[in-house]
């Protein structure tokens, strides 16, 4: 079993410093996404108003192995849709 880290690069700068020994590389991209997904989930309110999260996944040796990013995007139909009555006209 091999020893992954999964620091949280956001404003909170959560650092893992005991680290998960998981079976191998495709469990911990799997257990990334979850935690993100966690993450999320328990508070979504980060990524609100940052606009983005990453979980970086370090090996051992503390080289990054991987990383899953989050980024929230307003679409500029949102922009108008928010101060206008109808995107519409007939």
């Amino acid at each position: 079993m091999a020893l992954y880290r999964f620091n949280v690069i956001d404003s909170l700068g959560l650092v893992d410093e005991t680290g998960t020994h998981l079976a191998d590389d495709e469990t911990a991209k799997r257990q990334a996404i979850r935690f993100a997904g966690e993450l999320l989930s328990q508070d979504p309110t980060e990524l609100m108003t940052q606009g983005q999260m990453r979980i970086e996944v370090l090996d051992a040796d503390n080289l990054l192995f991987f990383a899953v990013s989050i980024e929230l995007a307003e679409a500029p139909a949102a922009t108008v849709a928010a101060g206008a009555s109808s995107l519409l006209t007939v």
